[in-house]
């Protein structure tokens, strides 16, 4: 009998979700199956029983051996990442021991001179010889690494993905509290502050509106005291898929945005989605989107959702649901079952 080949991941900061998505292919049955790990910035309760088993963790910032892991060198080898001093000492030994390497990477497809000829120029100099393989999030993602030269039959989607365990269900759109929900970092990249302000613009037309800002980070004390706006604290993943059953529109503003997981936890909970054109699942989901450097654009945005009908919130909540249905663990298992099959025929 055919042994079942070794396939390993890294995952630099390796989320829950991370995790779950890792299990449904562990559960596959199809192959011995390791996660070697970095911690992630914020702890994340039950990781490893989100997996299903435990987790190597590591340091990024020092070589290590497949050897000093007590793993033999793998057959196929998922990298998240080559900032990892570890991971990148990994992949070279596994390379040179005969092992398919498979990037993952999130970056998405934003054209421009950068993408359209000095990260090509990159790749085919400095990395793509060292990858047999991408694993990307959505389309976007399979557009940029078609356009570093990755051949498409060795790239394929479903890289993230919310677990629909966790986030799923919600009354319909038109009956939830009149709310406009914010998740993420209190950063500059977000753009929470232009978001805000384009909220207050509309905030007097629509008093039974409020903006709902769930996370943490330096930008929060310049968030403006108002009655419509609440801001709250980082969230579980189980309390955070209560509150999106609770909401009518996820806005993500972000000024750069590779994918952004979170609008698929929302959209599995029937949210619609308000996404600036930079945030990489906007073209993975039908949305409402803007330029998020444009003010006016987002305040009419959030005045469009603000001002729907019934109807449209009914036809808001079943497209988020259907879109949402392209990714999460299975879509995630078929994609590494697919590279695991193309690669080691």
């Amino acid at each position: 009998m055919k042994a079942r080949p070794l396939v390993v991941f890294m995952w630099a900061g390796l989320p829950d979700y991370g995790a779950r998505l890792i299990r449904a292919f562990i559960e596959s049955g199809t192959a011995e199956v390791r996660v070697i790990a970095t911690l992630p910035s914020v702890p994340i309760l039950g990781m490893e029983q989100s997996l299903g088993q435990a987790v190597l963790w590591i340091k990024d910032d020092a070589p290590v051996t497949w050897q000093s892991l007590g793993l033999r060198v793998p057959d196929v080898l998922f990298q998240g990442g080559w900032a990892q001093a570890s991971f990148r000492s990994l992949a070279a030994e596994a390379r040179l021991q005969g092992s398919k390497i498979v990037l993952m990477n999130d970056q998405n497809w934003q054209g421009g001179l950068r993408h359209r000829i000095v990260d090509p120029l990159r790749y085919r100099a400095k990395y793509l010889k060292k990858f047999d393989a991408a694993f990307g999030p959505g389309k976007s993602g399979a557009r940029y690494a078609r356009a570093m030269g990755f051949p498409p039959s060795r790239i394929v989607t479903g890289l993230y993905g919310a677990d629909p365990i966790v986030f799923y269900g919600g009354s319909p759109l038109k009956l939830r509290p009149k709310s406009f929900l914010f998740i993420g970092q209190l950063i500059a990249r977000k753009n929470i502050l232009n978001l805000v302000q384009a909220f207050l613009k509309i905030a007097v037309e629509f008093p039974d509106w409020k903006l709902i800002i769930c996370g943490s980070g330096k930008l929060q004390p310049q968030i403006p005291v108002h009655w419509q706006i609440q801001v709250q604290g980082f969230v579980q993943p189980i309390e955070l898929a209560e509150k999106l059953r609770l909401s009518r529109c996820l806005v993500l503003p972000s000024l750069e945005e590779h994918w952004g997981l979170v609008v698929h936890e929302a959209a599995s909970c029937g949210c619609a989605l308000a996404l600036s054109n930079t945030v990489g699942s906007a073209v993975d989901f039908t949305t409402e989107t803007f330029n998020p450097r444009d003010l006016k654009a987002m305040e009419n945005a959030l005045r469009r959702i603000a001002a729907w009908t019934d109807e449209e919130w009914e036809r808001a909540d079943t497209t988020s649901r259907q879109a949402a249905q392209q990714f999460g663990p299975a879509q995630f298992a078929r994609s590494v079952q697919h590279l695991v099959d193309e690669l080691l025929k």
